[in-house]
């Protein structure tokens, strides 16, 4: 700190003794002391003197506290709070100019800057002393302000819990940034510059309101972060611009949020990827999941390794694992226990529980209910799944109902399929089929590719018996089946028959 830039010792009469010195001499510097009011004075009247060493003994942080209404509005009036003095070593660097590195007596290993032309708080307008404008503390914390000061506000929204940045008329809080103390005290955070976009985008604060409640640590937020709160443990998170009203719940590690993205996860909630301008709300114990951008999001609890393109409107229940999902689902329900799906672009998705490895083409309006396993569908079908309905696989431009025990299906292209509850069919293959009624159980029947207007085959004896049966028109009306029996004749019945 002295003029030659060597390392000094001080003294308590604030006399410094060079104890790295050249020529294998000491010496000595002397600090002069001097109030924020004589260094505005010898700063305007070019009175410092160059390389000259200055404590500035009344230096302390004077700051607007950011402060919300119910709405999100800045209220009217805010506290302009004081810290405790921090007496500062400055340097001038010219008759009227200093450093803008500082030291400070009381935390001599954090790195600092300072801005002495802050002389007036932004909101309040209050007098100040100049502005700490880069604090990285000795666990590596970084801010553009004074972290170590700073007090900023939550309001409880449960008993014992203070997450709201807004006034919502409960009790509230004031914390420093960095709430963990001793053995909890927050390592390695990187919070990127907030003040200097104050002008450009009219932010009513140079604070970004952003608080720690223990043992956060190696969290990077970009730049315009405002208003997020991390509960305890949280660590490895990265917000990557612009994030704001974000509320982490405790243990929640390696996430990453797209610039814009807000919204509230619960506890214990690892290695989810969101993309920009995402509204969340998330139950405790999901990983692994990467969300596209746009997208609105609610979640359960435990659900694992799903994708979710963009524009997506999403309600997932519990415990679903694996499943990739296109871009613009909306809106996209998922209840619980569905695993392995993957689903096409622009689909309307409804899930029901224990729905496992199916895959559904483009554009699709899909409503699933229990147990239906292993189905894949193609593009531009409008399906709706009756309960365990196993294995099958539907292509192109289909409109189908399924209901009750129907498993192990092929349906080609162009089919407009009805089929009601109790229905068991295998094999089936059609073409512009509409409303069939197959209340009977259908045993491996291959259904043509003819146009049938509500054939009824419950009556067709011959239909429980092993064959591969074919229906086909015997004219412009009149249905008919065909198989071949046991013993190769091939026989043409009516579907009654």
């Amino acid at each position: 700190i002295n003029n030659s830039g060597k390392l000094s010792k001080m003294d308590r009469a604030l006399v410094l003794t060079v104890i790295e010195g050249g020529g294998g001499g000491g010496g000595i510097v002397s600090l002069i002391s001097i109030t924020y009011a004589e260094l505005a004075a010898a700063i305007a009247g070019s009175t410092l003197i160059p390389g000259q060493s200055y404590l500035l003994s009344d230096f302390a942080t004077i700051y607007d506290q950011p402060d919300y209404d119910a709405a999100g509005v800045p209220k009217v009036t805010v506290a302009t709070l004081e810290g405790n003095p921090e007496p500062l070593v400055l340097f001038a660097t010219s008759v009227n100019t200093i450093s803008s590195t500082v030291i400070s007596i009381a935390y001599p290993k954090d790195q600092l800057q300072y801005n002495v032309n802050f002389n007036s708080t932004e909101w309040m307008g209050a007098p100040a002393k100049g502005r700490i404008t880069l604090r990285i503390d000795d666990m590596g914390n970084r801010t553009d302000y004074d972290h170590r000061v700073v007090l900023f506000l939550r309001y409880e929204t449960t008993e014992s819990n203070f997450d709201s940045v807004n006034d919502n008329g409960n009790a509230s809080f004031a914390r420093v940034t960095f709430l963990g103390s001793g053995a909890d005290r927050e390592i390695g955070n990187f919070l990127d510059d907030f003040a200097i976009y104050f002008n450009e985008y009219s932010l009513p604060f140079l604070l970004p309101n952003n608080l720690f409640l223990g043992n956060c640590n190696t969290n990077t937020f970009g730049p315009l972060c405002m208003n997020n709160t991390f509960n305890s443990a949280c660590t490895g998170n990265k917000l990557l611009g612009g994030t704001q009203y974000l509320i982490l719940g405790s243990t929640c590690l390696n996430n990453t949020f797209g610039t814009g993205s807000f919204g509230t996860l619960s506890n214990n909630n690892s290695k989810n990827i969101f993309g920009r301008d995402c509204d969340i709300t998330m139950g405790s114990s999901n990983v692994d999941h990467s969300f596209g951008d746009d997208c609105t999001i609610s979640i359960g609890t435990n659900n694992n390794k799903q994708t979710f393109g963009s524009s997506c409107s999403i309600t997932c229940g519990d415990s679903n694992t694996k499943n990739k999902f296109g871009i613009a689902n909306n809106p996209l329900i998922l209840g619980n226990l569905n695993s392995q799906n993957s689903f096409g672009e622009s689909n309307t998705i409804n899930l029901g529980n224990s729905n496992s490895d199916n895959k559904f083409g483009n554009s699709n309006a899909i409503v699933m209910v229990d147990f239906n396993i292993a189905n894949s569908a193609g593009s531009r079908n409008t399906l709706t799944y009756g309960t365990s309905i196993n294995n099958n696989k539907v292509l192109n431009g289909n409109t189908l109902i399924f209901q009750d025990m129907c498993s192990k299906n092929n349906i080609d292209n162009g089919c407009t399929l009805t089929l009601f509850l109790g229905s068991s069919f295998n094999n089936i293959k059609s073409n512009n089929l509409d409303a069939g009624t197959f209340t009977a159980a259908l045993v491996y029947n291959n259904i043509g590719a003819f146009t049938l207007q509500s054939a009824d085959f419950s009556a067709a004896s011959h239909v429980y018996m092993p064959y591969t049966c074919e229906t086909f028109l015997k004219d412009t009306t009149t249905p008919r089946l065909s198989y071949f029996s046991a013993v190769d004749v091939l026989t043409v019945v009516a579907p009654n028959a």
